[in-house]
């Protein structure tokens, strides 16, 4: 492309669309200021873009001779565009994308869906294929980001997965700035790893703006964000919307509007929709394992105790299935009325110290329940930020070291407007 009569004459626009493109591709922010240091030569304390239009023009400039360049050279396969009021270029592969490859995208869907280690990490190998092919694909970026955040959830190191989903987050937000899923894995990594509110709640709007909708205002990431903040009575409201008008929800959404549900302390109504999960995924273990949270926090300690065993027998020897055996041996102590047990997580701040809290919980060890959520702050488990607000941690507000740990989440006032509201 730059050898092309467009720019083999123009040194200042060869310059500067090599810039942004290296720049674009290493994953790099690029304002107008780093291009007038970086390309122009222009020091810092010298520029204000008021007084140097010069960023501006050469970019309209440039713009132009792209769009002369493809005139030219009209069966180009790889296609640069660069948006405007934006400096960060969007790659397009042109004519590339076959029935099958839109087949293998789809398999990656579905396999983002879940909650089994096993088929992540099999949606992982596909997204590598697929980027090794076109490693422009930012749909496929999009979607590698999804089920990093997913293994952070189920069974994997949290930190080491969410700092991958990351890098794979801005790479689809390069490639594919105009797809929805880029912005909404964007909003993820937010919530759960830099706990950023604001930013987050900007990237989930940009994710509804940009054509996601009730599917981007439903997604995971953004409930977690929601129930975190305060705002879970307004996403089950969006949640029953979504159950209610779309034909083919995920399956995921029952399970979380029942979850949803539990946050905003609507015992009854979260007991009948996780049941009524727990029949139509005969598969899916997370189901009965929050209805027996549900059902625990409610006082029905035999019937939590089935339910939790029921969900250990279909999760078998996978690592959520350690995570809810373990919480099962906890309940069964406590229901029995043995003696306090102690509960070792098997991936320290993972989604096993999940049952090493709540167990000391219910044996009344609160600074052991504190300990385990330090470390999946340290470890950022995605999850931490909603379980903060669950009944059964109420009682840990009174304790000045698990306050500080809530600090650390820089939780928003609505969260704690919320926390108050619902005690």
């Amino acid at each position: 492309m730059l050898a092309h009569p467009q720019f083999s004459k123009t040194k200042v626009l060869k310059a500067l669309l090599s810039y942004l493109v290296e720049r674009a591709l290493d994953g790099g922010h690029i304002s107008e200021s780093q291009i007038a240091t970086d390309v122009f030569q222009i020091p810092t304390e010298d520029f204000h873009p008021y007084t140097h239009p010069h960023v501006r023009v050469q970019m309209h400039n440039l713009r132009k001779r792209i769009a002369a360049y493809y005139e030219d050279v009209p069966n180009e396969a790889l296609r640069i565009t660069l948006p405007e009021n934006s400096y960060l270029p969007v790659f397009e592969m042109l004519g590339s994308i076959t029935p099958e490859t839109r087949r293998a995208v789809n398999l990656v869907r579905l396999l983002a869906e879940s909650r089994f280690p096993a088929e992540l990490r099999e949606g992982l190998r596909e997204t590598g294929e697929l980027l090794a092919q076109f490693p422009s694909l930012g749909i496929a970026w999009a979607l590698r980001a999804e089920i990093l955040i997913m293994l952070a959830i189920h069974g994997d190191p949290p930190l080491e997965r969410l700092r991958e989903a990351e890098a794979a987050a801005q790479k689809a937000i390069s490639f594919a700035p105009e797809a929805w899923e880029s912005h909404v894995v964007m909003g993820g990594v937010q919530t759960c790893l830099h706990w950023n509110w604001d930013e987050a709640r900007l990237s989930f709007e940009r994710a509804i703006a940009a054509g996601g909708g009730l599917r981007a205002a439903t997604h995971p990431w953004r409930q977690i964000h929601m129930m975190a903040t305060g705002h879970a009575g307004e996403l089950a409201e969006l949640m029953e919307e979504l159950l209610e008008t779309q034909q083919n929800p995920l399956h995921m959404a029952q399970v979380n509007y029942g979850i949803c549900l539990h946050v905003c302390r609507r015992y009854h109504d979260a007991v009948r929709e996780l049941e009524r999960a727990s029949v139509l995924y005969p598969s899916d273990h997370s189901s009965l394992s929050w209805l027996a949270s549900v059902q625990w926090t409610m006082g029905h300690r035999a019937r939590a105790l089935v339910s939790q065993v029921k969900a250990a027998m279909r999760a078998k020897r996978s690592p959520p299935g350690e995570m809810i055996s373990l919480s099962a041996k906890g309940m069964s102590a406590a229901t029995t009325g043995r003696k306090a047990v102690t509960i070792q997580p098997v991936e320290e701040g993972g989604n096993t110290e999940i049952s090493a809290a709540l167990t000391s919980l219910i044996f009344g060890r609160h600074e052991k329940a504190i300990a385990s959520f330090e470390r999946m702050a340290a470890n950022r488990f995605p999850l931490l930020p909603m379980f903060l607000h669950l009944e059964m941690v109420d009682v840990l507000w009174r304790y000045p070291r698990f306050q500080q740990l809530t600090e650390q989440l820089r939780y928003p006032d609505s969260a704690h407007v919320y926390r108050k509201k619902t005690k």
